[in-house]
């Protein structure tokens, strides 16, 4: 029996660009990945680097100007749902009757009812104080082990990435600069960008420590 991984979610030439002319915008630039079952993968990019406009496409939110992604190696349009969620403690409640905190959870809470082939998360615990964000991200894990999901964080925070992450792949100006292991990208960088993220997050390179997760 093949040990070889199973490929899940793949995309070539991903592309998408806002606008016409003089006031058009590359968000997304001829990106290409292959993220494989089980795999925990980061995107990792500062505001306006092209991370959550790819996160739609991923999801068949917003559809690619040119390029095309595969769910196991299909066209995909739509790669998971978070519906129908029964959650005692806020029955009789609008959305905007819930912090945004509250919101994110009910959100998260919908991952372990429907345990998913792909989770993407984009800044999924950012509104979430440090203990209940430590429980959530080894709950993740978990169900990673349990399932073979696949979860794709979308952050700007490269500690999360290095403490969640098989793979990390940089983002800049809606470009993948920078892709290997996390020990690789992120404890061996070679591009300036890399590089200067990292200087935002000065203990890096020490012993994780969830309490500042």
């Amino acid at each position: 029996m093949s040990d070889e991984k199973k490929l899940c979610l793949s995309g070539k030439g991903v592309t998408k660009v806002f606008g016409l002319g003089r006031n058009k915008t590359v968000a997304v630039d001829h990106v290409d990945f292959n993220f494989y079952e089980g795999e925990i993968i980061s995107i990792v990019g500062e505001s306006g680097s092209g991370k959550t406009t790819l996160a739609k496409m991923l999801l068949g939110l917003i559809n690619p100007t040119e390029g095309d992604i595969y769910f196991q190696g299909e066209l995909m349009t739509e790669a998971c749902s978070f519906v129908n969620l029964k959650f005692a403690e806020l029955t009789n409640k609008y959305p905007f009757e819930l912090s945004g905190g509250q919101q994110q959870r009910l959100m998260i809470a919908r991952i372990f009812l429907l345990k998913p082939q792909i989770l993407l998360a984009d800044e999924p615990t950012s509104m979430i104080d440090a203990c209940s964000r430590a429980t959530i991200l080894d709950m993740l894990m978990q169900l990673r082990d349990e399932i073979g999901m696949t979860p794709i964080f979308i952050t700007h925070d490269i500690g999360l990435a290095y403490y969640v992450s098989d793979s990390v792949y940089i983002m800049e100006h809606g470009k993948f600069v920078e892709s290997g292991s996390a020990d690789q990208v992120i404890l061996h960088p070679q591009e300036p960008y890399t590089k200067r993220l990292l200087n935002d997050v000065p203990k890096i390179y020490e012993e994780w420590d969830l309490s500042t997760v």
